[in-house]
This record gives structure tokens, sequence and C-alpha cells, in this order.
């Protein structure tokens, strides 16, 4: 299993390279790359975008990581046009592209957030994701659907699945965002439809709101979240993205703040590996 992390915190403190650097030095193998943090918008509308592709793909391999996931930017808002000529589609589309060109499989789009009452979000959510398929298979990635805005129930996300192919999308369950919404994770993936699952992204909280915390510093009975992914088959990657709990801490502490958050990440990967080793010879 890949330990993985998000890099948006520590690209944003300390810039690209040495952020990079650090993930690989405190001993992840493997990136959420994040194309979300300040100045990405723009960036990814230049004119260079494939140019800056590049030179992040030469910096993973020099720090000997791997991109299997990537997080697009949301920019998008429920009534903008769904096509290339509206700026904050293009940003969700080069997310992909840019996301593709690292190698990432799958690239998290977040849901739209539908103001409008009268009109059903995961409907209209799941126009706006078919909308995007042309460019998932132009690129060769496929779209992890996050419950977020409009896909909070199993329920909600499984319309997801039921409407959208599985070989362009996927389901990238958020754990934290399971907790705030008043479920528990390990109930919520037994749920999910089967061979759908293939990214996490793992945080705590207390059930209220959206902490991003670190395990263990919330609600979240980490136990039983693992039986259930263990439940399931989940394979995929063990993607942590407790990003409020980094960027409490000043600059200067980062490298060790993010040591230990690394240690936490590896302990519950390492504890999912065990568990599904056990029950494997348990039939």
């Amino acid at each position: 299993m890949n330990i993985s992390v998000a890099t948006n915190v520590p690209v944003q403190f300390l810039g690209e390279e040495k952020g990079l650097e650090l993930i690989s030095k405190v001993g992840f193998d493997t990136v959420d790359y994040s194309l979300y943090i300040p100045g990405d918008f723009e960036r990814l509308l230049s004119d260079d975008y494939l140019l800056q592709a590049e030179r992040t793909k030469q910096l993973l391999k020099k720090y000997g990581l791997k991109c299997s996931q990537a997080h697009a930017g949301f920019k998008f808002e429920y009534g903008m046009e769904t096509n290339v000529g509206c700026p904050e589609f293009l940003y969700a589309c080069r997310c992909m592209e840019y996301a593709a060109a690292l190698g990432a499989r799958d690239i998290v789009v977040h849901t739209v957030w539908v103001t409008d009452k009268t009109v059903d979000a995961v409907d209209y959510n799941i126009g706006f994701y078919k909308s995007l398929e042309p460019y998932a298979k132009k690129f060769g990635i496929r779209i992890a659907v996050e419950n977020a805005a409009g896909t909070k129930s199993v329920e909600q996300v499984n319309r997801f699945c039921e409407a959208l192919p599985a070989e362009h999308f996927v389901v990238c369950m958020d754990i934290g965002h399971v907790k705030k919404d008043g479920f528990e994770p390990g109930e919520f993936v037994r749920g999910i439809a089967p061979g759908r699952l293939h990214s996490l992204h793992v945080h705590d909280n207390h059930g209220a709101i959206d902490e991003h915390a670190l395990p263990f510093l919330g609600a979240i009975d980490w136990e039983e979240t693992l039986r259930g992914l263990v439940e399931v088959g989940y394979d995929g990657d063990f993607t942590m993205e407790a990003g409020k709990f980094l960027k409490a801490f000043p600059k200067e502490l980062l490298p060790d703040a993010l040591k230990f958050y690394y240690s936490v990440t590896k302990y519950l990967g390492d504890k999912l590996e065990l568990m599904k080793r056990e029950s494997a010879l348990n039939g």
C-alpha cells in the first residue's frame, strides 16, 4: 500500500521543490498532488502550464515520489458555462491534463455547490461530471467523485456510481467529511457500490465541522473504519489530508510536524495491511 500525502501545505509553505523534498525526506513515497493552492488558478491558465507540469514531474522523480492521485482546484460555481470558454471550467480541465502528465491515475474533482434549492444537486453534478468526461478520456485519467457538497450520504454517492461509467469515474471517500455529515466511516464504506472506491482522504474531526485534524485528535473510530476498509477489499493509497494540523505550526516547525504526520499515516496504513492479512488467514 502506498502511504500518501496531500502536497498543499508543504508546497505552499516552502515552495514546490523544497516542499516535495521534505515530503520525501520524512518518508512518504507517494503524493496526492494539490492543484488548488494560491496562485494555481492563474498558473494553470498560463500558456506554459505543460512546461510547469514537466518541471513538477522531474522534481517528483528527483525525490523518488510517485503521483498516483491529484486534487483539482475548485473555482467552478453553479450556473457557470460547462465549456472551455469558461475560465473556471478550463481550469478544471487543465488540472486533469496536468495530473495526467504527472502519471496520476485519478484526480479528485469536487462537486459543485448548488445554490438553487429547487434543483436536485446530484442530478446537476452528474451533468457537470458528464461535461468533464470527454477530457478524462482525452487525458487518460479517472475522475474521483468525493463525498462533499451534494454527495453527503452513501445513497447520493451511489447515484453517481449508477449514472457515470466506472471506466472514467471512481469514488474518493473523504473520511472526515463522512463524520462531519453525521455518518460513521465504517458503515459508509460498506455501503459504497462494489468496486467503485479507489481513493481516500484521511483526517479527523469531532463530528460538527471539517477540522482536517490528524487522526486520534477527533472522534472517529479508526479501528472500525479500518475494519470496514478491510471488508470491502480496499486496495488504493492511504492518503492523509490533515492540512489544518500542519498549518497550526510555525513554518520553522513544519519538518518536525510533518515527520510526526508521516508516523501517524504509516501507523494506520500498516495497521490496515496487518488487518487485511489477518482477515485473509482467517478466511
